[in-house]
């Protein structure tokens, strides 16, 4: 989340409802998530193998998939407790021990579309690293000395696997830790991203468009208009109508 939707959510702001395409979308990538780490603690622990052992939070239960049963854990709430911070809660999706040097590193799973997935393979994980930073200065992961963490990426179109290991970055964490402080400010931060402009009219972009609720509140009052795209699909453009007036609404309106 940027640091602006992040200071909304932590002021209780309320915004618009997720529809049901982007709930179903964010349901399937979970699912397909909660699948290959089954398939990690399957297939990847034991002797001569990439993990000892793995730590993936308190198990659930269990689901048939395709005859297959996949275990589902409940990730651990684990918290950053640091001099100058608020309170940080996070969400691991695991931990593995190494057989190879007999230390922990943090497990993370994504999920993505096509084009997403081959961005991951070109950059890296971008913006997921700030996460993993953060997950990483939590109690938890410093009292394992987990130092670095390794991504499992998954094209959810094919079930095709790329993984990439990371070290914890200072640096990255350090300005992680000034948009946490940016967050828990009392002063409304500036919009990180901004609408563009096309032929005198002002238009959205990912993030903003169709996944922030806050959308309105930050950027102002949109419409959506359809078209349809070279393979047939329905695309939306968002279209700013009225700018916001950088007025919040009263406590008793979020």
């Amino acid at each position: 989340m940027c640091v602006k939707r992040r200071w909304y959510q932590g002021r209780g702001i309320k915004g618009e409802a997720t529809n049901p395409r982007k709930i179903m979308n964010f349901a399937l990538g979970d699912l397909t998530e909660r699948v290959l780490l089954s398939f990690i603690k399957d297939g990847l622990v034991g002797e001569g193998k990439l993990y000892k052992k793995v730590d993936l939070g308190k198990r659930l239960g269990s689901l048939i998939v395709q005859g297959r049963e996949i275990d589902i854990h409940e990730q651990e709430e684990l918290k950053v407790e640091e001099d100058g911070l608020p309170l940080i809660t996070a969400h691991a999706d695991g931990f593995g021990l190494r057989n190879a040097d007999n230390k922990w590193e943090l497990i993370e799973i994504k999920s993505a579309a096509d084009y997403g997935f081959k961005e991951f393979q070109k950059v890296g994980a971008k913006d997921y690293l700030k996460q993993a930073m953060t997950v990483l200065s939590t109690t938890k992961a410093r009292t394992l000395e987990a130092k670095e963490v390794r991504f499992f990426f998954l094209r959810k179109s094919t079930g095709h696997i790329w993984d990439k290991f990371e070290p914890f970055d200072a640096a990255l964490w350090s300005s992680v830790r000034t948009e946490f402080l940016t967050a828990s400010s009392e002063t409304e931060p500036s919009a990180p991203y901004a609408a563009y402009e096309v032929k005198g009219r002002k238009l959205l972009s990912f993030p903003c468009a169709g996944y922030c609720p806050y959308t309105k509140v930050c950027q102002g009052n949109y419409d959506i208009e359809w078209k349809v795209d070279q393979w047939g699909h329905y695309r939306p453009t968002y279209v700013i109508t009225k700018e916001k007036s950088h007025v919040l609404p009263a406590p008793n309106e979020w």
